[in-house]
């Protein structure tokens, strides 16, 4: 039989630096950010706090690749750029180079405009 106890004891240390990463992670202001938006961005997308409240002060929403948001196809997206412009709404555009739009709701859903 091996013995497992170093394999264990790799494994108990990686774990414990781990969980002080998650600890560590760096404070974020979270001045004109409400806390139930933090909560709903943290339980509906699955990041942590600093990262929601960076993803509601930017307006975007935090991407982890496949992540549940509502996809919308439209067939002009400067129009949908200038209505958000005019309402003072944040928007970026696909990191891909997609020609896609992304917002938020006034519940902070994340919200995808696909142009077709």
């Amino acid at each position: 039989m091996h013995d497992m106890s170093s394999v264990m004891e790799k494994i108990d240390a990686f774990v414990a630096s781990a969980a002080q990463a998650v600890y560590e992670e760096e404070e974020v202001d979270e001045t004109g950010v409400e806390p139930r938006d933090i909560h709903l961005v943290m339980t509906n997308i699955g990041v942590s706090r600093p990262k929601a409240v960076k993803a509601l002060i930017v307006g975007r929403p935090e991407h982890r690749g496949r992540d549940r948001h509502t996809c919308i196809a439209i067939r002009d997206a400067s129009k949908l750029k200038g209505i958000l412009d005019k309402a003072d709404i944040p928007f970026t555009l696909s990191r891909s180079g997609r020609p896609t739009t992304f917002t938020r709701d006034p519940d902070t859903s994340a919200l995808e405009f696909h142009t077709c």
